[in-house]
């Protein structure tokens, strides 16, 4: 049985799957499994992937049902230790496995891996670099986030695959803002450890998911309830998140949308604009 399971979510990404595969066959580590889900791709994709030969890709197709479906779908199919998410435009740096691997080792009670990560634009060029300054045992992960000493995404991160199948699924009805949900679910449960080495590099290519893209149902923000947080910081990260998409949809005029995250969240208008404030001033 493969130590990692590497799941990557596809859907017409022709492009940029073949870079996104062989950045993983040219780790360090070499005990993983690569399960790709393919979401109904229309392109090459499913063709650009069957012309590889490593018997540790598998390939699983299913109809469109959206990203978290297909997550969802690589969970079940996975039989590694570990899981390990990777979307399909964006590529490991080579000793990221073996990163990740090498503090879970040393850390056995941790049930979460997280890292650092490279912002990179489509020439290739570093944007930022989202670089862990809490590391270790994170005693409040929301408040390294809060405090913007710690960064997750689902492809910095190496999860116990026991903690995911604790019932923490992504949620399928949702394609937009979808990994946040999952993430700050997961982080209810799970003990943190921090490490400061960059693992990805997160390819901020034109053409992704954006708001006036995807009907406003399919947006975490439509579901989004302050009143279910249970930590301060955790309300901090979510009231924040919650008015700035208020913004955009007002920006959009789509009015429906603007009024349904006030309504969703009545009491905690003040308390969303006070958390995008503070968020502002520490990002100077």
């Amino acid at each position: 049985m493969a130590k990692i399971s590497i799941i990557i979510p596809l859907y017409n990404k022709e492009k940029f799957i073949r870079s996104t595969i062989q950045s993983i066959l040219q780790q360090d580590f070499q005990d993983f499994e690569i399960v790709i889900v393919d979401d109904g791709s229309k392109d090459n994709s499913a063709k650009i992937i069957k012309s590889f030969t490593d018997l540790r890709i598998r390939l699983v197709q299913q109809r469109n049902q959206g990203v978290s479906a297909a997550r969802n779908r690589g969970i079940n199919e996975a039989q590694g230790d570990y899981i390990f998410f990777l979307d399909a435009d964006d590529t490991l740096r080579h000793d990221a496995l073996n990163s990740l691997v090498s503090a879970a080792n040393e850390h056995l009670d941790a049930e979460l891996i997280v890292a650092s990560f490279v912002y990179r634009d489509y020439d290739g060029n570093i944007i930022d670099t989202c670089k862990n300054i809490d590391l270790g045992y994170l005693r409040d992960p929301f408040m390294s986030i809060w405090n913007k000493k710690v960064s997750f995404r689902t492809g910095n991160i190496l999860l116990r695959k026991a903690l995911i199948d604790n019932n923490v699924f992504f949620n399928k009805n949702l394609s937009l803002y979808e990994d946040l949900d999952w993430l700050l679910r997961l982080l209810e449960k799970a003990r943190v450890f921090s490490i400061e080495k960059a693992v990805l590099d997160y390819n901020r290519y034109e053409g992704g998911l954006s708001s006036h893209q995807n009907s406003f149902g399919k947006d975490y923000a439509s579901i989004a309830l302050l009143a279910n947080c249970t930590n301060k910081f955790e309300k901090k990260i979510l009231a924040n998140f919650l008015f700035r998409r208020a913004l955009v949809y007002l920006k959009f005029r789509n009015l429906h949308a603007f009024k349904k995250i006030i309504d969703n969240n009545k009491g905690y208008i003040v308390y969303s604009f006070c958390s995008f404030l503070c968020s502002i001033f520490k990002s100077k």
